[in-house]
């Protein structure tokens, strides 16, 4: 199988142009798209790509802002068609190329971070205080405690927090509060559906 080392990038999330879902017109968010080449100019830099249109699935090359890419890497693509592409466009390059623009290039333009760890970690402590016995209690005697201005009504907060951290998912105090007045706001009246 035939293969390529390419500088590879994704469509940064936010919605950009006429796109009534995130990413641009052309591209969905994420997708992963293939660096043909790029172009310095007065409007800013802008690069041309090649990867998987949102409508139709198949692969196109266009110019693009650099400013909507992120995640920048190296790596071979085995794919026949990005590995044809590049070939007839001239974008063939080492590995150490490869991974010298990729490092450029997020140097530059930053990436975005990648939240699925805190994501995790949140979704975690929301189970322990609603699926745990001792963790509903805690949350509960928290809740009951949330709006009193005074130091020490905050025992029963630093106690759930304590108890969390004991559990591995420590929140920071005040995503902690702000946590617990969400649930506190959304809870169902006793007696309501």
């Amino acid at each position: 199988m035939e293969s390529e080392w390419a500088v590879i990038a994704n469509i940064k999330p936010e919605a950009y142009g006429r796109a009534t879902t995130p990413g641009t017109k052309h591209f969905v968010a994420g997708t992963k798209i293939w660096a043909v080449d790029w172009y310095w100019g007065v409007a800013g830099d802008a690069m041309r790509l090649l990867g998987r249109h949102r409508g139709s699935h198949h692969l196109i090359l266009l110019t693009m802002q650099t400013e909507r890419l992120t995640n920048w890497r190296a790596k071979v693509t085995y794919h026949p068609h990005v590995v044809a592409m590049l070939r007839e466009h001239g974008a063939v390059r080492t590995q150490a190329e490869c991974e010298a623009l990729a490092a450029g290039w997020t140097k530059r333009l930053g990436s975005v971070p990648d939240l699925r760890d805190q994501i995790a970690h949140l979704d975690l402590a929301l189970r322990l205080i609603r699926d745990d016995p001792r963790g509903q209690s805690l949350a509960e005697a928290a809740i009951a405690v949330l709006d009193e201005t005074e130091p020490s009504g905050h025992s029963d907060l630093f106690v759930l927090a304590d108890w969390l951290e004991d559990h591995g998912v420590a929140l920071p105090f005040e995503k902690l509060c702000k946590t617990l007045k969400r649930r506190r706001d959304n809870a169902i009246p006793s007696g309501g559906e």
